[in-house]
């Protein structure tokens, strides 16, 4: 799709995980050695280009990391983990800022943006259509999002 190869939303993913992340990491482990345990992938390999894009990631099961139950959701221990991990890796990122602001540069235009407001706009109303769709399917759901979703 032209708007995401034009959006560089591909170059900003395979920064943040390799370049980014794995010094986000670093910082945490110097903090606190032996205590902190990365819970993301690793980019083992990018490549764009006009034929093709591809991000390729470690496969987290090979670390022992698998996937919760979708019907029945985390249990609050691994929700407390999470939320550790997450506020941890924030912490370290606005540190790794204040430090190296300048690694953060392909970061600055979000996909978001002003440039990209019709193209993305179409497809994320596109989106919502499907959705709101989807969730007329939801027999405890339906009454209360369904017709928000379909009013955007």
């Amino acid at each position: 799709m032209q708007a995401v190869s034009e959006s560089g939303v591909f170059e900003r993913e395979a920064a943040a995980l390799m370049a980014i992340m794995p010094t986000v990491y670093r910082l945490l482990n110097n903090k606190s050695p032996r205590e902190f345990h990365p819970c993301t992938d690793r980019c083992l390999y990018y490549h764009s280009g006009s034929t093709a894009t591809a991000i390729v990631l470690d496969d987290l099961k090979e670390q022992g990391f698998r996937l919760a139950d979708r019907t029945v959701g985390l249990d609050m221990q691994h929700c407390l983990l999470d939320m550790k991990a997450i506020a941890q890796s924030h912490a370290a990122s606005a540190v790794l800022h204040l430090k190296e602001p300048q690694i953060f540069k392909p970061f600055i235009e979000s996909f978001y943006c002003e440039r990209q407001r019709n193209t993305i706009g179409v497809i994320l109303q596109s989106n919502l259509k499907f959705l709101a769709k989807e969730v007329e399917n939801w027999r405890l759901f339906k009454d209360q999002l369904a017709c928000k979703l379909q009013t955007g």
